[in-house]
């Protein structure tokens, strides 16, 4: 009598029977976890670079965006300082300030010793800037208020009861801003050897009960700005507790220093309560201030 044929299951292999085990299964499928993560991870960290580097072109093209900031554009200049650019006559030293068309070179006069010539560098650049005189001012709202992007850096300075903004491109370009708040004269002065936190400086401009109005000279002495008064010519230097005129005929005189305001993005000044002067540009129609 034939045998009938065996019903049985073929017998597993280990192989398969270790893989069928609940836990490695278990083991499996958290290490596909784990390399999903990982993947997940490097993925991210990838497209969190792209937007990081998308973010930073933004504001580039944000910062780099032409605001039209008015007459703060430094003037061409095609005078060559001359050899004796600095030079001592009898009683006195002389130092080149600039051409003057139809007049020749003019200079600053100083007493003999006020000045060590070793420590000035500059004034041998094709542009001269200017400072402002007369700002331009826009308040809650404008052509410039409107176009200023969030992000643009701005000082801050509380004077008398107006919150003044001052872009720090202009500040940049003009180096000095004589200002006038509430009758009150103000001087604001931007290094730009200086870093950026504390490369801007104000100062009360009252001298002897009048004003003081202040140019650069286009020098720097160990690095820092000189700048000369329109009244007496006199040259001045920021030191640690004010501006302080270090030759000519106000040697000696001190502007007191009256804070350093830190940068900030203009964003940060929009919301504020109380109204914003905006510093968007220099008034040239007006004659300069000889004070």
């Amino acid at each position: 009598m034939a045998s009938s044929p065996s019903t049985e299951a073929p017998p597993r292999s280990w192989f398969k029977s270790w893989l069928a085990s609940p836990r490695v299964s278990r083991l499996i499928a958290g290490c596909l976890i784990v390399v999903l993560i990982g993947i997940i991870a490097l993925e991210s960290q990838s497209l969190w670079s792209e937007w990081r580097l998308l973010l930073s072109d933004l504001g580039e093209t944000e910062r780099s965006t032409v605001i039209g900031y008015r007459e703060i554009t430094p003037l061409m200049s095609y005078a060559q300082r001359p050899p004796n650019w600095f030079h001592d006559e009898p009683g006195e030293s002389l130092l080149w300030q600039r051409w003057v068309d139809g007049v020749g070179h003019r200079w600053f006069h100083l007493g003999k010793g006020d000045l060590d010539p070793s420590h000035i560098t500059g004034s041998d650049f094709p542009f001269h800037s200017r400072p402002i005189d007369d700002p331009i001012i826009e308040t809650q709202g404008g052509e410039i208020w409107t176009r200023l992007p969030g992000q643009a850096t701005v000082v801050v300075a509380k004077l008398g009861d107006a919150t003044c903004v001052y872009p720090l491109p202009v500040l940049a370009k003009v180096q000095v801003v004589n200002d006038v708040i509430q009758g009150h004269p103000y001087l604001i002065v931007c290094d730009c050897h200086s870093p950026v936190g504390q490369a801007v400086s104000v100062y009360d401009a009252l001298w002897d009960g009048r004003r003081a109005t202040m140019a650069a000279t286009g020098y720097y002495f160990d690095q820092h700005p000189l700048l000369y008064d329109r009244r007496t010519q006199s040259l001045w230097r920021e030191q640690d507790d004010g501006l302080v005129s270090m030759a000519g005929k106000a040697k000696g005189t001190r502007l007191a220093r009256l804070e350093k305001p830190v940068p900030t993005a203009w964003k940060d000044c929009i919301g504020r309560a109380e109204t914003v002067r905006l510093v968007v540009g220099a008034d040239r129609s007006r004659e300069l201030p000889t004070d």
